[in-house]
This record gives structure tokens, C-alpha cells and sequence, in this order.
């Protein structure tokens, strides 16, 4: 390893010597500055360490070491300062030993305005801020409604309306000014079905269809043994009161009092049902019992004479 073989001389500028200052020492393992160094050239060499030692800096204030800057630098490192952002947008992030750090930022609410938009092209009045891919923000000012299409009260071309399928019928020019009503036919026979029929009820096999103003659609399925006989027949069940000679009242729909009624239990009394009677109105019918035998149904059938 060189060393320094002679003394250097220090001038008010630099050091400087005009007799060789190096010479290989091959036992010497690094070379010991102490004082000022100045190089202006290359210092050239091969692999090895360069100490630094407690080297006095000059400066306005006074005199530091080598290991003084040391000290320093390592205080600075084992900061952890915190970044905060205020203002129209708020955001805080830690510099862990003065490493990178990532701010997530929060828009303040009422600051956004139509200057903070990217847009390629600048608002008119009354326009309206719409989704358009080709532009660069995403976004383009458009027209809202174009001509008097806001305060309108008709269309400017009348249109009709054409009915097909079961039904035929076209409506006059119609410009949407009013409410429209017009007529439809049947297109062909064979088309109206059961499915067809307003009927509060479906249907029972072998009924008939019969008028009736009491029904939704005028008409209900009625047993074709009312229409035949002219009679009039009402069928149903009910049950017999828990206590004793107290009335179980139905309604019927005969218009009269003029009524048979026949009574069929449906559930074994064990025999305590007892005798049992009916009470009729033109609207009501009540039956009655004199056993103490709970929750036993009956059918009925009432016929008018």
C-alpha cells in the first residue's frame, strides 16, 4: 500500500510539493490524512477502505468533525415527519425514517366546480352535462331539449294507433293534445273463450253462465239445475253452535222465505247433538240445536217453493 513519504507543505490555497509524496508500503493498510486535503486530479488506486477521520469544516458559525456530520445525519434519518395536506383537498402520510409515503386525498365537499372539470370544450348556458366515451374527460356539455320540445303541448306529426290480433280497429291521427278513445271488432267468430269472460269466479264443469248484477262482470256460473226447474237452490255447509239452542245464521241470496231447508250433519255427535230446527228470513236462514256436542258441521240444501 502507498503512504505519504514526505510532508506536505500546505500554501494558501492548497497543499502542494514538488518532491514525490507517495512509495509502496506493502505492510500499510490505509492512509491517514490530518489536516485539510485538497485534490485536484484523480486519486487512483486499488480495492481498500478510505477512513474518515474527525476532519475540522470551517463555516460561519464554527468548527465541526467528521464524526459530529455523522451524528447529525443519523438524527435526521430516525425522524418520522408527517405530511399534512389541507385546504380543498385534506390528506396526511408518515415518512417512516424519511422512506416514501402514499397520501390518500379527500375532496372537501362544495369545491368541485364546472372550472375543476376536464372537458374538451367549455359550457354553454342551459346545457347539461352528459356521458360521452369519445371525449377525453368522459364528459361533453349537451343540449337538453331541443326546439319547444319543453313547453310543448302536441306533437308536431299526429300518429295513429292500430289494433290486430283478436281485435281490429286504427284510431284517428292522434297528436297526444287529449285522451284518445276509439272503437275495436272482433276480428272472426270462434275467438272469445272462457278465458275471455269477466267472471268474478272460474268455472265448474256442467255449470251455466247466467246474468247477475251483483257480479263484476254482470255474469257468473250457476248449476244447471236452478236454470232448468226454475227454482231457486242454494247449497253450502256450516256448524252448529257450541251452546246449546243457539243460532248458527247464514246468508242466502233466494230473495224469499219461501225456502225448504234441509239440514245434514257431517260429523258423528256421539249423541249429544241433540234436536235441531231452523228459523228463515228472505235473506237469512238460523239453525239451532238442544245437545251440548261441539264443532259438528252440516251441509244444507235450501229450494224455494
Amino acid at each position: 500500500m502507498a503512504r505519504l513519504a514526505n510532508r506536505i507543505q500546505k500554501s494558501a490555497t492548497a497543499f502542494s510539493t514538488t518532491d514525490s509524496i507517495m512509495e509502496e508500503d506493502a505492510g500499510a493498510t490505509q492512509i491517514t490524512v490530518n489536516g485539510d486535503l485538497e485534490v485536484t486530479g484523480a486519486i487512483i488506486g486499488g480495492v481498500g477502505l478510505i477512513e474518515a477521520q474527525d476532519v475540522a469544516i470551517a463555516d460561519a458559525g464554527g468548527l465541526y468533525v467528521a464524526t459530529d456530520v455523522e451524528a447529525a445525519l443519523q438524527e435526521i434519518a430516525d425522524k418520522d415527519p408527517v405530511i399534512t395536506i389541507n385546504g380543498e383537498g385534506s390528506g396526511t402520510g408518515t415518512m417512516t425514517n424519511l422512506a416514501s409515503t402514499t397520501i390518500t386525498l379527500t375532496i372537501a365537499d362544495n369545491i368541485i366546480d364546472e372550472a375543476n372539470l376536464k372537458l374538451d370544450t367549455g359550457p354553454t348556458d342551459n346545457y347539461i352535462l352528459t356521458a360521452d366515451s369519445s371525449e377525453t374527460g368522459g364528459m361533453i356539455w349537451a343540449q337538453d331539449l331541443a326546439g319547444n320540445a319543453a313547453t310543448a303541448s302536441a306533437w308536431a306529426t299526429g300518429r295513429t294507433i292500430t289494433l290486430s290480433g283478436e281485435l281490429a280497429g286504427v284510431s284517428p291521427s292522434w297528436t297526444g293534445s287529449a285522451n284518445l278513445a276509439f272503437s275495436g271488432t272482433t276480428v272472426a267468430d270462434n275467438v272469445i273463450d272462457e278465458a275471455n269472460l269477466k267472471l268474478d269466479t272460474g268455472p265448474t264443469n256442467d255449470y251455466l253462465l247466467m246474468a247477475a248484477s251483483s257480479a263484476g262482470g254482470g255474469m257468473k256460473w250457476a248449476s244447471a239445475a236452478v236454470t232448468k226447474t226454475a227454482i231457486g237452490i242454494e247449497t253450502g255447509s256450516g256448524t252448529f253452535n257450541t251452546t246449546a239452542d243457539t243460532a248458527t245464521t247464514i246468508t242466502h241470496s233466494l230473495g224469499t222465505a219461501n225456502f225448504r231447508c234441509i239440514i245434514v250433519p257431517t260429523a258423528d255427535a256421539n249423541g249429544y247433538l241433540g234436536e235441531y230446527w231452523v228459523t228463515k228470513t228472505s235473506t237469512n236462514f238460523s239453525v239451532y240445536k238442544t245437545g251440548t256436542a261441539a264443532s259438528i258441521t252440516f251441509d244444507y240444501l235450501l229450494i224455494t217453493y
